[in-house]
């Protein structure tokens, strides 16, 4: 997360995980510091999701994913 640049409004990093509970906790986890730097933004997208809420997801630029 020390290497996220908030300026760039790009996808920087993407953490997978091979069940939906181990995405949500390690999602959990990321949004925590964010308290630290709230222009940091981060995404959860699991599969089994409406497409369309993906994409709006992803259309707010997350840096991690």
């Amino acid at each position: 997360m020390d290497r996220i640049d908030p300026k760039n409004n790009s996808v920087q990093a993407v953490i997978t995980a091979p069940t939906r509970e181990l995405a949500t906790q390690i999602y959990n986890n990321a949004k925590l510091f964010t308290k630290y730097n709230s222009e940091i933004k981060v995404s959860l997208i699991v599969g089994g999701n409406d497409r369309q809420k993906t994409v709006n997801k992803l259309a707010v630029q997350p840096h991690v994913v």
